[in-house]
C-alpha cells in the first residue's frame, strides 16, 4: 500500500497543471444520496426479492488529462441500500445491500466545465439478511455509471460541483440473476 502512494505521488508531481485548465493529474472524489432498486431473481421458479428506496454512493476517480476536454480515469464507487427486502409478501430488515465497482473511464469536460462522465467495470455485491434466501455472500458481475453534471473553478486547480449519476449492476449466476439500478445526486470536489 504504501509504494501505492509513492506511486501516487510521483505521478502527481509529474503532472503539474495550468490554473483553471483540464491538463495533468485528475481526481475526483463525489459523495451522494438517491434511489436505487436492487433485485434477484431465481430463474428456476418465479421466486424474487427486491431491495428498494434510498441509497447512497461514493465516487472516487484517479487518471490524467488527454487534451483540455478529454480525461481519461480508473473509477472506484460504492452503492449501499439499506432498505427492507421484500421477498414471498414477506418484508425483513437487512443490514444492506453494498455494491463495489472498479472500472475504466472517460469524462468530457467543455469550456463551461460542464462534464458528461462514463465508466464501465468489474462489481461485487455482498448482501446480508435474516431471510432464508439462496444468494451467495458475493456475487461478482459487471457493472455501469453515467453522470452529468457542472463544476466551478474554487480555486487554480480545484473545482466544486453537482452531479446526477446513473448507475446499473448486473451479477449473472447459475440459478439467478441479480441486478440493480439507481439514481443519486452527488456533490463532488475535483483536482486537476
Amino acid at each position: 500500500m504504501k509504494q501505492f502512494f509513492i506511486a501516487l505521488l510521483a505521478f502527481a508531481a509529474l503532472s503539474v497543471a495550468e490554473p483553471h485548465t483540464h491538463d495533468g493529474f485528475f481526481m475526483n472524489y463525489a459523495v451522494g444520496a438517491g434511489y436505487q432498486n436492487f433485485e434477484f431473481k431465481h430463474i428456476v421458479g418465479s421466486k424474487s426479492a427486491s431491495i428498494e428506496g434510498v441509497s447512497s454512493e461514493f465516487s472516487l476517480k484517479l487518471g490524467r488529462a488527454i487534451n483540455p476536454e478529454m480525461i481519461v480515469h480508473v473509477t472506484l464507487f460504492d452503492v449501499e441500500n439499506t432498505n427492507e427486502l421484500s421477498f414471498d409478501g414477506e418484508s425483513y430488515p437487512i443490514e444492506g445491500v453494498n455494491s463495489m465497482f472498479i472500472g475504466i473511464g472517460a469524462t468530457h469536460y467543455t469550456e463551461t466545465n460542464f462534464f458528461t462522465s462514463v465508466s464501465i467495470g468489474y462489481t461485487q455485491t455482498h448482501f446480508a439478511t435474516e431471510a432464508q434466501i439462496d444468494f451467495r455472500d458475493k456475487n461478482h458481475g459487471f457493472g455501469f455509471e453515467a453522470s452529468i453534471g457542472k463544476e466551478w473553478w474554487c480555486g487554480e486547480e480545484w473545482g466544486f460541483g453537482g452531479a446526477i449519476a446513473l448507475t446499473y449492476i448486473r451479477n449473472p449466476k447459475k440459478g439467478y440473476n441479480a441486478s440493480a439500478y439507481g439514481i443519486n445526486f452527488m456533490l463532488s470536489l475535483t483536482y486537476n
